[in-house]
């Protein structure tokens, strides 16, 4: 779920009627938690709650209450042990009628009507970046010759016209970046009118990468570096401004043929002689992918 998606979800939370049992499910339900792991809390596989409650594992300490409560159970949920020994980043107390969460890595605190607290989004917005975010358009030109991936900071929301990687190295931007992602993006993910059209589940989760050391994940961490400071030296250019591919500039052009040589290595220690070459070793490399998984979802 995207951050527009979440937003209308939690509005619609906060209109029904309040269930003090189902809420906490309800509301991680609203952030995009996947059924299996709504079912794994309900069951009390990942609940690590000492007090009755929800708590999720390096996200949030949920507690219902009765009317009048709300502030006493705030202060008990941050009291908690298993808030600390599961690193919960957020706690949340409400008895439907008042609403009060905090963020206890920031200290920002809310306290308000239970109806009013969509209002209060940002604060719960748990699954933004806590240092950074790569964020590349779904949309993209197909004359571009790279997808423009970008860099921004964790104090950003993305809207659902774009995709975002959380606290990604910059190592995945330069994959990312690359004439390699392209030309598979470009033939796996479907299109809009004739413009590439980007897909987390078809592109991203299906690119087949070779096994990185971490002599490899710096070189192409240099790599993104290098790229970014290319941008930078043309400020206040645009990302539409720099990829014109009639007009991108020559060190920027350069940083990204640089980035393509050291990725185009690690494949298959040269560069590819052209996009069949790079398409036909992806299939190749995707194909022995799948097949080792298959074996073992069979195995087990």
């Amino acid at each position: 779920m995207n951050a527009v998606e979440i937003e209308q979800a939690i509005s619609d939370l906060a209109e029904q009627p309040f269930d003090p049992a189902e809420f906490p499910y309800a509301f991680l339900e609203a952030f995009g938690n996947k059924a299996a792991t709504i079912k794994r809390l309900r069951a009390g596989a990942s609940n690590k709650s000492d007090l009755g409650g929800v708590l999720q594992t390096s996200s949030i300490h949920i507690l219902t209450c009765d009317a009048g409560r709300v502030t006493q159970t705030l202060a008990a949920l941050k009291a908690s042990p298993a808030t600390a020994k599961a690193k919960a980043k957020l706690i949340l107390a409400t008895d439907g009628a008042d609403f009060e969460a905090e963020d206890l890595t920031s200290g920002e605190t809310v306290a308000c009507a239970f109806k009013d607290f969509p209002d209060h989004f940002g604060l719960f917005q748990m699954y933004h970046g806590e240092k950074h975010m790569l964020i590349l358009p779904g949309v993209s030109s197909e004359g571009r010759e790279y997808l423009p991936v970008g860099l921004i900071d964790n104090h950003s929301l993305v809207s659902n016209l774009a995709f975002a990687l959380y606290d990604a190295p910059l190592s995945n931007m330069a994959l990312i970046a690359s004439r390699l992602h392209l030309v598979w993006i470009a033939t796996v993910c479907g299109k809009l009118e004739t413009r590439y059209r980007y897909s987390n589940t078809l592109g991203w989760n299906t690119f087949p990468v070779p096994t990185l050391t971490e002599k490899k994940k710096a070189d192409l961490t240099r790599c993104a570096e290098d790229i970014l400071l290319a941008r930078e030296h043309h400020f206040p250019a645009t990302i539409a401004d720099l990829y014109d591919p009639e007009n991108m500039p020559a060190d920027l052009r350069a940083a990204h043929d640089r980035n393509d040589e050291v990725l185009e290595r690690i494949y298959i220690g040269r560069r590819f002689k052209n996009d069949t070459e790079r398409l036909e070793k992806l299939f190749d490399r995707y194909t022995k992918m799948t097949t080792t998984q298959a074996k073992r979802w069979k195995s087990t």
